[in-house]
């Protein structure tokens, strides 16, 4: 009798170990998607920011060129290649932000 109720005790233990494994991978789960979900938003925002401030600055800079155009062409064009510049900077972190937003191998 004594061997019955030890087997009877190691199944309930292996129960319910095996019910908080399936527990703890639900938890893992959940865990996971809300980390996938919080670093989308950061990273969306990061792009949100790098482009309005890129796209803002480059606006006034060719504002500024096209109003001293015909008065200072040298100042004007020196501001049009820094407008270049700053797009080309602009283009490069906003690609650094999406590279750093797609899954890596092995991910799921």
């Amino acid at each position: 009798m004594e061997r019955q109720e030890v087997a009877l005790k190691l199944r309930d233990a292996i129960s319910q170990l095996s019910s908080a494994n399936v527990g703890f991978q639900q938890y893992v789960g959940l865990i996971e998607e809300k980390t996938s979900s919080e670093e989308r938003k950061r990273i969306g925002r990061e792009i949100h920011d790098t482009i309005g401030y890129t796209l803002t600055n480059i606006r006034m800079m060719l504002e500024a060129a096209g109003d001293m155009m015909e008065r200072d062409i040298h100042g004007s064009r020196s501001l049009m290649e820094k407008a270049a510049v700053l797009a080309k900077e602009g283009i490069t972190e906003s690609r650094k932000s999406c590279r750093s937003s797609a899954p890596t191998k092995g991910a799921t």
